[in-house]
């Protein structure tokens, strides 16, 4: 993702294949239908043609940048360049078209970041304190604003999931409107709902996601360049992958101190992450800023570049069509990004400690007080889920 080698020309992909329906796409506009190349590449159609230039002039500046700390290159998909297409049915060879459409369609070509991955299960995360750019309208403002009353306090909306269930074996679907209905109360237990598949919690991605997220908040601190209008994150995880390090974490917790050690020791899933829980806890900062307590013994996590086939989740920036140039006479950091990701990470890092907390029940001698309470703490987590579930989304 990060390397420019095999970069395809703008002129046309340089390799055969069939373009076909993309079949992962969990946000976008109505008529923004993205297409799949090769399994290795997604087509971003135009859908109006300032934006779509805005938002090619982005890549193709931050990709004739050199490769750095201070460059987005290393938070972003790789970029391939422009194509045209048709819009039916059509297949690409050595960047020609053999064309059944009739009408051509300007797109970006970028890195499919759920290649190679089985059951590939998503995130998009609609950054920022305001969807609109201050020059919009009174009227553009108001529709953004009632779109997401909460924006500007939560700094950031879900506006697609799609999480693989393991008992059904099927994908359960959560579209924009469902981030919309979202209360503050209930964006912790919305977001939980995407590293759980019914039965355990990815605590491995949940990890990883934080890491990489501290990585672009150092390098949003940093860059001026540009403030992001209605972009977003994108999270992708394999759902059939082989937890890192065994990192799930089933969320039953027994009460009854036999139960508990019974039950926790056959967990195979958890055995190893016992050992470390007690001191990550202790370590682990609150304060949105230190990632010295993500557990598990994961300084292999942290020592990992960005996107690695290792890495247990893969994250990029994308939709850049709102990107302005900062072209201030003393420009400043894009601090509604910067509110967003924080508060973002400060909700994973609540998540995770249910987590763990849910895990030190199961191996420490904690009191049954205790024990109840990080039962109920758990529990509610679970409960909320529970009833966010009840929103419709369809199976696939």
């Amino acid at each position: 993702m990060n390397s420019n080698n095999n970069k395809l020309s703008s002129a046309g992909l340089m390799e055969e294949g069939y373009v076909e329906e993309f079949l992962h796409q969990i946000a976008g506009h109505t008529n923004e239908t993205v297409k799949r190349f090769n399994h290795k590449y997604v087509l971003k159609p135009q859908n109006k043609p300032h934006l779509f230039k805005r938002e090619v002039d982005f890549y193709t500046r931050t990709f004739q940048e050199p490769e750095n700390s201070s460059s987005a290159i290393q938070f972003v998909p790789q970029f391939h360049g422009v194509i045209d297409i048709k819009d039916k049915g059509y297949i690409i060879k050595n960047g020609g078209l053999s064309q059944k459409g009739a009408t051509s369609i300007p797109c970006i070509i970028l890195d499919d970041l759920t290649s190679e991955y089985e059951k590939p299960c998503l995130i998009d995360i609609k950054m920022g304190k305001q969807t609109f750019e201050p020059t919009a309208s009174e009227d553009k403002i108001a529709r953004e604003i009632k779109k997401y009353p909460y924006q500007e306090e939560i700094g950031f909306r879900l506006t697609g999931l799609k999480v693989w269930e393991k008992v059904s074996e099927s994908y359960n679907l959560y579209d924009k409107h469902f981030g919309r209905s979202l209360i503050p109360e209930q964006v912790i237990p919305g977001l939980a709902l995407y590293f759980y598949d019914g039965e355990e919690f990815r605590l491995d991605v949940i990890q990883s996601l934080i890491i990489k997220l501290e990585e672009i908040l150092v390098w949003m601190k940093q860059q001026i360049h540009y403030k992001f209008f209605c972009s977003s994150i994108l999270v992708v995880y394999d759902a059939s992958a082989i937890m890192y390090n065994n990192n799930a974490t089933k969320p039953t917790i027994p009460i009854d101190k036999d139960e508990r050690k019974s039950r926790c020791s056959d967990d195979t899933t958890t055995t190893q992450a016992s050992e470390d829980t007690s001191t990550s806890l202790e370590s682990n900062s609150r304060d949105g800023e230190d990632i010295q307590g993500a557990s598990f013994e994961d300084n292999s996590l942290k020592s990992m570049s960005f996107n690695t086939t290792s890495s247990p989740c893969r994250v990029a920036m994308i939709d850049f069509a709102h990107a302005i140039p900062n072209e201030d006479t003393h420009p400043e950091v894009d601090e509604g990004y910067i509110h967003g990701l924080i508060s973002l990470i400060e909700k994973l890092r609540h998540i995770e400690q249910l987590i763990l907390l849910n895990l030190e029940s199961c191996y420490s001698n904690t009191s049954p007080e205790m024990i109840t309470d990080t039962a109920t703490t758990v529990s509610g987590l679970l409960n909320g889920m529970a009833s966010l579930t009840t929103k419709s989304h369809p199976k696939h």
